[in-house]
């Protein structure tokens, strides 16, 4: 997903699990995965002709049963290492 925070533009995975799986929703976004996102980005922002800032985000959403899931933001993954 592409949107934006204010003036700067986000690329946002959203990653969901329910309770009780292995490991959190956002931890299952690797370093290969992270590296697919950076380069999506980069495409994006190229062929947008974007000249402003942006980032990656993460959200992380956790099903627990028929309770109201629970989400977490992440941002800006790439701790601001991807090249403006």
């Amino acid at each position: 997903m592409v949107a934006f925070d204010g003036d700067e533009l986000v690329v946002v995975e959203v990653r969901t699990r329910s309770v009780g799986k292995m490991a959190p929703p956002e931890t299952t976004v690797g370093p290969r995965k992270l590296r697919k996102l950076v380069r999506t980005g980069r495409w994006y922002v190229l062929n947008k002709g974007w000249e402003g800032p942006w980032r990656i985000d993460v959200v992380a959403v956790t099903v627990k049963g028929d309770k109201n899931p629970e989400v977490e933001i992440f941002r800006d993954v790439t701790m601001g290492l991807i090249e403006q």
